[in-house]
């Protein structure tokens, strides 16, 4: 039904931000990340968003620069997208130097706090860790992201994580990690014929 719809109507449809992190103090680099926020910036303007990026940001940086996009007037945009792509372990992301709580940089997009997104979607896309464990149903050389939408105390949320609590998340140093390069083809190939959630569930197949 129409009223259970998101108007999707702007141009540009919102803002989107990426934020790739790839070195770090006392962790290994994340080779193969440029590929996913490369992939990423091409998806995101082909899908109607104008797209920043940051790269190798501190923990508190990453916590201003959301602050400050959170901040500003999207009371002409449709949506808001983020992207964090990092080292990651459960309920954290790493910026260069530290971590920090995931629910944090959520909470500064709540309807109270970002009072111009309120009723419109913010999709957020995280691949990071979410902890040591492998999938043991699966060969570790062929391993597939699960993904899982989560809902945050308010609606309009929807998060995107490249694995379920507390396991690790693939990504080949080449070609990047297997979770943002399937929704990269996935959304790529139709996301003008399908929903947001049957894409997702397709990434996750």
């Amino acid at each position: 039904s129409e009223q259970y719809l998101y108007k999707m109507e702007n141009k540009p449809l919102g803002y989107a931000l990426i934020i790739n992190n790839r070195k770090f103090i006392g962790m290994p680099e994340r080779k193969g990340s440029d590929r996913d926020a490369e992939g990423m910036q091409t998806l995101l303007v082909k899908l109607g968003y104008k797209v920043a990026m940051g790269n190798d940001l501190s923990a508190a940086t990453m916590k201003d620069v959301l602050q400050r996009w959170a901040a500003k007037d999207h009371s002409a945009c449709d949506s808001f997208v983020c992207v964090l792509l990092s080292h990651g372990e459960q309920g954290k992301i790493f910026g260069t130097d530290t971590d920090v709580d995931i629910e944090e940089l959520l909470g500064l997009f709540r309807g109270n706090r970002c009072a111009s997104l309120a009723g419109k979607p913010k999709l957020f896309f995280i691949q990071a860790c979410r902890g040591t464990n492998f999938d043991e149903a699966v060969d570790h050389d062929e391993v597939d992201a699960k993904t899982r939408q989560t809902l945050p105390s308010e609606a309009d949320f929807l998060i995107a994580y490249s694995v379920v609590p507390g396991y690790y998340s693939w990504r080949n140093s080449t070609n990047g990690s297997w979770f943002m390069q399937a929704v990269i083809d996935i959304f790529t190939k139709y996301y003008k014929q399908l929903d947001l959630i049957t894409m997702l569930t397709i990434v996750n197949n």
